[in-house]
């Protein structure tokens, strides 16, 4: 859709002689369309299509390898997936060993259980991957 030359506003072809916004006359006077078939050589172009990622893909990353934020760097989140992987360390590690020396009773169960937890937040995230036909990569594309 052109715009007017003096507000900026889209305007439909039909108010060519007087700009709805803001009055101004004749706004599309330097409008004229170009054939970019002309500016675009794909003969000798290196071109590639850009493959999109799978939610399928995503949800079974998230789902065993989601403690170590695979999903997010799967999807080009690499900032995100190295805040989960930190996350999962002090959880685990940090977490775990305090319930391991603080509830000695608890043994290897004080490791097991913050795991266990960080397991069920990432299998929730990938059940989301699958469930979200709306799920975007750091492109902005749609996964498929």
């Amino acid at each position: 859709m052109p715009k007017c030359r003096n507000c900026g506003r889209d305007i439909p072809l039909l108010d060519r002689d007087m700009c709805p916004y803001c009055g101004a006359k004749n706004p599309l006077v330097d409008f004229s369309t170009m054939d970019m078939t002309g500016h675009i050589d794909t003969l000798k172009g290196e071109y590639k299509l850009y493959r999109t990622k799978s939610r399928l893909l995503a949800f079974f990353l998230a789902l065993f390898l989601g403690i170590f934020g695979a999903d997010h760097f799967y999807r080009g989140y690499s900032k995100r997936g190295i805040v989960v992987l930190s996350v999962t360390i002090v959880l685990i590690g940090g977490a775990g060993s305090l319930l391991y020396f603080l509830a000695g009773s608890l043994g290897a169960w004080g490791y097991l259980i913050p795991f266990l937890a960080d397991f069920a937040v990432n299998a929730a995230l990938g059940i989301r991957y699958l469930v979200n036909p709306q799920t975007k990569d750091s492109r902005g594309e749609f996964m498929r």
